[in-house]
């Protein structure tokens, strides 16, 4: 069995820098034969034997991977994902392969303050006015004493 290793550049599409994966490509079923290990974007993959192709795949870490059937990231399209993905039998050819970001999270639900009572709405009146928030002042009583003054 032969290891070939590939430092190639590392793709700058979408921030695929953020992620890390390693794609390992074998020229037998059953991640047998010979195999390629690729960390970063390859326009262009083949066997120095016309009758090799890469017949199984494994797919480790936080990137995802396009697969193209072709040289130059042309043809059909495959999009594996890990953490691990594992293809025991490929009936297709690898001809290039294109590492990128992993699809985003989705959201998580944002929560709302209440505005403060202070808050100015675009039309000019404060939140307490439009929600309708009452405030009560309490004078002292006036005593007879005072009411005759």
């Amino acid at each position: 069995m032969r290891t070939v290793s590939f430092a190639g550049q590392p793709l700058s599409n979408g921030g695929s820098g953020n992620c890390s994966s390693t794609l390992t490509l074998f020229t037998k079923p059953d991640f047998g034969g010979e195999f390629l290990e690729v960390t970063s974007s390859v326009h262009q993959l083949y066997h120095s034997s016309v009758s090799q192709r890469m017949r199984s795949l494994r797919a480790e870490g936080d990137c995802c991977w396009l697969l193209f059937d072709r040289r130059f990231f042309a043809g059909n399209v495959e999009k594996v994902c890990g953490p691990t993905y594992e293809q025991g039998l490929r009936l297709t050819n690898v001809g290039s392969a294109k590492r990128i970001s992993p699809p985003p999270p989705p959201p998580t639900p944002a929560t709302t303050q209440p505005p403060s009572l202070t808050e100015r709405k675009e039309d000019g009146d404060t939140a307490a006015e439009d929600e309708g928030v009452a405030a009560e002042v309490l004078l002292p009583e006036e005593s007879e004493e005072d009411a005759s003054s």
